[in-house]
């Protein structure tokens, strides 16, 4: 009886997977417009750490040269389309290498409940994107916030 008794506990130990993997990736922030690449490298600096601590992972964050957003992304209220942003941000994009457009503009989303245009802080549209945006125009502490929304959009990508 002790003999299987051990039998037992060595294969449920051996059952036990304790390896499993960490979540993993590249992380690339895609400066915008008026957003200076060091402020995107301080930035990166504080992502880098958050976000693996957060979603204890194994993820880099890479910052990519800034871009200035095409004009057809504007909506007729002057702020920027977080639906078209995120569509041009998504063909680099895959499930393990997300990109997040970062800005300092006014953004928004097309349609929400009955407000079009409505104005966010950040917007991820999983499954159709690997890709999300943030932008800290709407932040009281632009410097102390912005990397909680980027975090927050970010999970809304895994």
């Amino acid at each position: 009886m002790r003999k299987l008794i051990y039998l037992f506990a060595i294969l449920f130990l051996i059952s036990c997977n304790t390896t499993s993997e960490r979540p993993h990736g590249e992380v690339l922030l895609q400066p915008h417009n008026d957003l200076s690449q060091k402020e995107a490298e301080q930035l990166k600096e504080m992502l880098q750490v958050k976000i693996n601590e957060i979603l204890h992972g194994d993820f880099q964050v890479k910052v990519l040269p800034n871009k200035t957003f095409p004009k057809e992304i504007l909506s007729e209220n002057k702020r920027y389309r977080t639906d078209k942003i995120a569509e041009s941000l998504s063909e680099e994009a895959n499930d393990h290498k997300i990109i997040i457009g970062i800005t300092h503009r006014d953004i928004c989303v097309p349609d929400y409940k009955d407000k079009k245009n409505w104005g966010v802080l950040g917007s991820a549209y999983p499954p159709t994107y690997k890709s999300c945006v943030a932008s800290d125009y709407r932040l009281k502490n632009k410097k102390r916030d912005l990397w909680k929304v980027v975090v927050h959009e970010f999970i809304h990508t895994r």
